[in-house]
């Protein structure tokens, strides 16, 4: 809509902070025409937009190329630009990223932006336990100009990528909040407007949104709220059936698969729970970031 595309060109000269503090404004005032006007597709469409406005892009995960120890690649959650020597660092035992030679191009070669980047060097074995990688939250944006991506250090402590947790910066936890009040605000218009299938389906994504760390992070108030919402969202298009259900039925899919995987994580619920068909490796999805895999193929194979 028109006030989309205004804010749009303001927020491409803003800070973080700047552009933090108008989504807050906005999602106050927006806050008003969820309880007036529930079902207006317009109100949640643009709900989406200012979230995204914000949302943290993350590392899905990291892997070496097969048999080349001197190829690594580098899963994002987004198509993302600007992966270089100056915001991907490697350090090998006391040798800096100064003093390796190395490379970061996307995969895709006809194109700038990619979700799969590649890092080649001679010099690295990525195999080695001594090598360590920061990522840092500069120069990277996805193709909506978005510039929050979630940095940390990943060392490589048993050979094989993928068991790290990410730091946390204050962007991050900001955006949290963020999430985190929207998400109670869809509670309370829920209990209202019990029926309002619109607020389901966007309190569901923000639940998956608000944990976009590792599947045994997740808090049981987190996992609660999904077994609630998913059960009014189940009614709803059993009362429903004519209408476009389809899209709520895999949602609720995904959120049930999460959830029980999440608990079974915890040590809450027996693996049993998942079928052979749904069942991946739980180190594999532990290791998820839940935001990144949602939107995965990955996870959408393990899901059906």
């Amino acid at each position: 809509n028109f006030r989309a595309k205004s804010l749009a060109k303001k927020y491409a000269t803003y800070s973080f902070e700047q552009k933090l503090s108008s989504i807050k404004s906005e999602l106050e005032l927006l806050r008003q025409a969820m309880f007036t006007k529930p079902n207006d597709q317009s109100v949640w469409a643009y709900h989406r937009w200012l979230i995204q406005q914000i949302r943290n892009m993350e590392v899905v995960n990291i892997e070496i190329d097969g048999q080349n120890k001197n190829k690594l690649l580098v899963y994002f959650s987004d198509p993302i630009e600007g992966l270089s020597t100056d915001n991907f660092k490697l350090a090998m035992g006391e040798a800096t990223s100064e003093q390796l030679k190395y490379t970061c191009h996307p995969r895709e070669s006809n194109s700038t932006y990619d979700s799969v980047w590649i890092v080649v060097s001679e010099d690295v074995d990525f195999n080695s336990i001594d090598l360590t990688i920061e990522l840092i939250n500069e120069g990277v944006h996805n193709q909506s100009g978005h510039k929050v991506l979630r940095a940390g250090t990943f060392k490589n402590t048993t050979g094989q990528w993928g068991s790290f947790e990410p730091t946390e910066s204050q962007q991050h936890q900001d955006v949290k909040e963020v999430i985190k009040s929207e998400i109670d605000s869809l509670e309370e218009l829920l209990e209202v407007e019990e029926d309002c299938r619109p607020a389901m389906i966007r309190q569901l994504e923000l639940l998956i949104e608000g944990v976009g760390y590792r599947l045994n992070g997740i808090e049981e108030e987190n996992l609660e709220m999904m077994d609630t919402t998913t059960s009014r969202l189940r009614e709803w298009t059993e009362e429903n059936p004519k209408k476009n259900v389809d899209f709520c039925q895999s949602l609720i899919t995904e959120v049930l698969f999460i959830a029980i995987t999440a608990r079974i994580l915890k040590g809450a619920e027996e693996p049993s729970k998942l079928t052979d068909a749904e069942k991946p490796s739980l180190e594999t999805v532990r290791l998820q970031p839940v935001s990144a895999m949602i939107r995965s193929d990955w996870f959408k194979t393990q899901s059906q």
